[in-house]
Parts: structure tokens; sequence; C-alpha cells
């Protein structure tokens, strides 16, 4: 029966050829010469018993189909049934499922492959049947498979073994689908040497140990290859950056194992491994770790103490101070090895959360090693110095890792204290004595207070509990520590008097009681009988002093008991005073004068001058100056 132009198909009945009686077969020829076009077709499915009597009819715009119909015995389950099956001859076979892409030798250069029956697709057969489609396999370039690898078409399966070069090259390789009506499809996949693989990542961090030694077996499933078992792979290891490994480490590519001692310069460093693993052909994967210096930074084990230190001290020779041994520890073990030093952390005045630093302050100097903080000799500590400094020790090991810990350097101000209490002071004045004085000095000695800054004191006097007040017969001159005491106007009884004595931040203080007693002719007959006994007393310093005036002009001072070194002084500071601008010993005329001088004594190298005393002394006549000590504050005296 024709078909088209180009193509006509005969049917017919045959007899065992489906292995069941007789069967309904089909060829398709070429109408221009009469060759075939495919190859024979099997009609029915169904084989048992006998399938009989064809009959065909071309069907479609163009005869491109065509169907046949025949009599089946039984298949229906009773007798002959009719049955019939639609052909189409006009389109190439279809890309069913796609074969995948790459496909790698086995064991080195075998291959073995199966493609799937669901490849492709024949649209000319019922149902789309692969059955009857015919496959082909060659190189993508047209060329024959490589020698040993053979292609079976019925079983669409490749096998055998390739030499170790062509097992190296990649090949692409094209099946072909052809139909009956020589229709054809063909896809392709690559034949490859396949590349080791990671099988297992290496643990990424690995660690010098404390003696920068480094021992490590890579892990025997780390890699992989389809082409051949792992212990077949070859293996290097180099740095990520392609250098060799650190010196004095080694790695056994047999046996994948790291092992050996680095520099301590080395250990401190982080080192990127990379490993290699080839297979034959020279293919290969990589994967890296870090090799990384075990070393940690130094610990702080215990505080560092704060210190403190007084300014103005006259010798800080003495001062040292060492950080504790025990301040830092290093995870080494070697607390030998670390390191110090010592900045001075300063506050950024704009933000206080922000720290600097700097270098020690001038006056504190740091030896390195001895862990030792000394003063510069060749700096004086003054008030200008006082106050509180924040100062890291930092401790640094081997590798440079560092840590640090602040303590507190105060320069302080000493309060001042009292070193010589003030004893009490009595005035005693006779009203009815017209000789008795009328005024009295007291001067409380430099050292009564001591400053241990060697700070300029100011002293603030207090009378009876009232600060910075002074009754009428009471003057304090700060500056010469001294007071005056107009006895006359004084009023008598008990008095509180006390001194503070400040550096300008802190105060210490004294008290002292004043007495004042004042005498007169209506006291009681016991002080009369005193008064005749201090009379009589008089009478015998009035002798004394008779015979001092007889002397004096000869410049010598004599029978005259005087209590007090203070006092000797300061007879004769006034002797040689006269002498001086007057030429006492001159033979010019003169005249008396009568100076009456006290002293009582005191415990303390405190100076209380007070009348008691008569001195004569013979002043020339030429001269009616004033005695002048160049003391404005002692004229009043």
């Amino acid at each position: 029966m024709g078909l088209n132009k180009e193509k006509f198909v005969v049917a017919w009945s045959s007899n065992g050829q489906d292995g069941s009686s007789y069967g309904i077969f089909a060829q398709i020829f070429d109408s221009s010469d009469g060759t075939k076009v495919g190859k024979e077709l099997q009609v029915n499915s169904y084989t048992n018993n006998n399938q009989m009597n064809p009959r065909m009819k071309a069907i479609g715009p163009n005869n491109e189909k065509f169907v046949i119909t025949w009599e089946s015995y039984g298949q229906d389950g009773t007798g002959n049934g009719v049955f019939a099956q639609n052909y189409k001859i006009s389109e190439n076979p279809e890309i069913n499922e796609q074969i995948p892409q790459t496909q790698y030798f086995e064991l080195k250069n075998y291959f073995n492959y199966q493609f799937s029956n669901e490849s492709f697709l024949d649209p000319n057969e019922p149902n789309q049947s692969t059955v009857n489609l015919i496959y082909e396999a060659k190189l993508s370039n047209g060329n024959d498979l490589p020698n040993g690898l053979n292609f079976d078409s019925n079983k669409r399966q490749f096998s055998g073994s390739v030499s170790s070069e062509d097992s190296c090259l990649d090949w692409e390789i094209e099946i072909f689908a052809l139909s009956q009506c020589d229709k054809e499809m063909s896809q392709t996949f690559n034949l490859s040497n396949s590349k080791p693989e990671i099988n297992q990542q290496i643990p990424q961090d690995q660690y010098f140990s404390n003696t920068n030694e480094f021992n490590y077996e890579i892990p025997k499933d780390s890699f992989s290859d389809e082409q051949q078992y792992e212990y077949e792979l070859t293996y290097e290891a180099k740095l990520s950056n392609g250098n060799d490994l650190p010196n004095g480490l080694e790695f056994d590519t047999n046996n994948k194992q790291f092992s050996g001692n680095v520099s301590i310069e080395d250990s401190c460093l982080d080192w990127e491994i990379e490993i290699f693993a080839f297979d034959y052909c020279d293919e290969y994967v990589s994967q890296t770790f870090n090799l990384l210096s075990s070393n940690e930074m130094p610990v702080i084990k215990n505080t560092i103490p704060d210190q403190v230190l007084s300014y103005g001290l006259d010798d800080y020779s003495d001062y040292q101070f060492q950080i504790p041994g025990d301040s830092f520890s290093d995870n080494e073990e070697n607390e030998l090895d670390l390191n110090y030093q010592a900045k001075l952390i300063v506050v950024n005045d704009d933000d206080r959360d922000e720290e600097e630093e700097q270098d020690l302050p001038e006056w504190l100097i740091f030896d390195e090693n001895t862990r030792t903080f000394t003063i510069n000799e060749d700096y004086q500590l003054t008030r200008n110095d006082m106050g509180n400094y924040t100062i890291k020790v930092i401790a640094i090991d081997y590798c440079n890792l560092n840590n640090s810990q602040d303590f507190n350097f105060e320069i302080q101000n000493d309060s001042p204290y009292l070193n010589k209490p003030i004893n009490d002071i009595e005035l005693n004045y006779d009203e009815d004595d017209e000789e008795d004085d009328d005024v009295s000095i007291f001067i409380f000695s430099e050292d009564t207070f001591i400053d241990p800054n060697n700070d300029q004191l100011s002293y603030t006097v207090y009378f009876n509990g009232i600060e910075d007040y002074l009754p009428c017969f009471i003057k304090f001159i700060e500056t010469k520590r001294k007071f005056i005491f107009d006895v006359e106007s004084a009023e008598s009884g008990n008095h509180t008097i006390k001194i503070k004595a400040s550096d300008d931040l802190l105060d210490t203080f004294d008290e002292f009681n004043l007495r004042v007693v004042k005498k007169s002719e209506t006291d009681t007959d016991s002080d009369n009988d005193n008064d005749n006994n201090d009379d009589n007393d008089k009478n015998d310093d009035d002798n004394n002093n008779t015979d001092d005036k007889n002397n004096f002009s000869t410049g010598v001072i004599i029978g005259y008991s005087i209590n007090g070194l203070i006092f000797v002084l300061i007879i004769i500071s006034v002797i040689i005073l006269f002498k001086k601008k007057n030429n006492l010993f001159s033979n010019s005329s003169r005249k008396k004068s009568d100076i009456n001088i006290g002293i009582e004594e005191n415990k303390s190298d405190d100076v209380i001058i007070s009348g008691s005393h008569d001195i004569e002394l013979n002043i020339p006549n030429n001269n009616s100056e004033q005695i002048d000590d160049d003391d404005d504050d002692d004229d009043e005296i």
C-alpha cells in the first residue's frame, strides 16, 4: 500500500516469527528504489495463538499515517477478534530522558555504562514505543570510540578498558537513536577521568604544642576517587600561598603525617596549610587547615597594689616599688619570658570614656628588666605634682601577646602636725606698781608645727573659740609667730587660745590657756606678805643692779641673774647696739635710762618676755633717738 510519494508499506502473516503460530509483521520501503526504511515492524503485541488477515489503510492529510487491522484468536477471550494499530512515519525520535552529561572511567581505565531505555521515544511507533529504535554511538567529532571501548546497540551498553593515556583524556560521546523510517535523534555525554574528591573536611584549626612541635596525621577518609582506591592517591602539602612549609616542619607523603619543630618566631605565627591529593592522571583536589600558635596572652593573676607617696620630701632614694612577680602568669609556664612596660593613662577631657597611653611622668622611672619603679633623683616633687596617676603595667610574652592591668599612684599632700605643744601662759600685773611692765611678748618656735611636705604654713588664732578674732589687748603677728599682750588692758581670768596651722589644704591645731592675774593694794594680807617678800627680793636686786650700773660703762654685765639663754642674747644685742651707735664707752656725759625686761621660763623653745626686772643703761646725753630695732611691730612694746 502506497503511503506518500516517498514510501509504501507491506504487511503479512508470518508463522512462528513472534514465537507462537502466526503473527502480523510489516515493512516500510522507499518508493524510489524499493530499499527498506527502518527495521521490520512487529504489529501484534499479543503473540498467543494466531494473528491473521492483515488489512491496511493510509490516513492523514498527506498519507503520513497508516492503520493495520488483523484478526487475533482468543485475544478477546472468545474466538477471533479484530484489532488495529496506528503508525506515523514522518517524525524523528524524541529525547525523553537526558543522559547524565558526565560519566567517569572506573578503576583507572575501565568503563561500563548502560543508558536508560526511556532516554528516547519513537513517535512513529504505537504508544511511542522504543522497541523499534536502533542505536549507534560515536565520538561527537564523528570518529570511532577509543580503542578498547565497545558499544552494544541492543543493550544500549558501553563497556571495555582503554589505555592509561586515553583514560586521562576527556571524550565527548554521541548516541544516535534511529527510527524505522531512518529518522534520528541524538544526545551526548562526556566520558572523563574522575578527579579526586573531598570526602571529609579536615578539622580547620590545629595547634603547635608548647614546645613548638607539631605532629598531625591527615584523616584517611579526607579524600576519595571513584577511579582508584583512596590509598593510591598521592599527596603534597604547602602553604596556601604556594610557599614551602615553615623550616623544621616536614610532611610525610606516604602516611600523610606532619611532624617537626619550628622556630619560636614561626611558632608565634598562624599558618594556612594546603594539602593536595593527586590521582594517576595528575588531577587533584585540595583543602586547607590552619596551623595556629598555641601560645595565649598572659593572664592577670594578682592585683597590683596602689601606691601613695608624699611630695616635698628631701630624699626619695629609699623609695622602690617592684611589680610582684605573681601579678601576671604566662600560659607557657615560663614567667621569665615575660617582658614589661609601663605607661601613663590619661583620660580625654572631651570624652571621658576615651583613654590615651602616654609616657610616664618625668618624676617616675620604670626599669623594665627588674619591674621596679623609682623616683627620678633629678626631679623635685612639689605640690604641682599632687594628684592621682593611673599607671598601666603591660606584660608581654615572647609572641608579643600582652595583657595589662592598672594601678593608682597617688602623690599626696600630708597634713601638718603638732610637734611641740605650747605650754599655758600666765600674765601677772600689779596695778599699784608703776614700774611693772605693761606689755609681754610670746613667740612660739618654728618647729611647733611641722609640715611633712615642707609647705609654708599659715596661722589662724581662735580666742575663746571664736575664729580669727582677738581682743584689743592681744596682737598676733603671723609671719613671726609672735603674740604681743597689753597686760594693763587685759581681761583678768582664764582665756583659751587656739592656733590653727594650715598648708592651705589640711590643718592641725594646738590650744593653750592664757591666765591674766592682776594685783592691787586691796589684795589680802597674805598678798601683802608676799609683796614684802618681793620687795626684799627687789631690794636685793637693786643692790645688784647698782653694782651692774657701776660696771655697765665698761661693757661688762656682772651679778645679774637671767633665767634663760634668750634673755642673755637680747641683753648682749642691746649692749652691742648702744655701743655701736652711741659710743657707750666714751668719756662724754651720760644720763640714766631704765629698761624693764622680764623673762618667764618655758619648757619649750617658745620665748616669753614680760616685765619683772630693771636694767639701767648709761646712754650718752648727745643721743636723743628712740631705740629702733627696725621692727615696726615691736615699737609698741
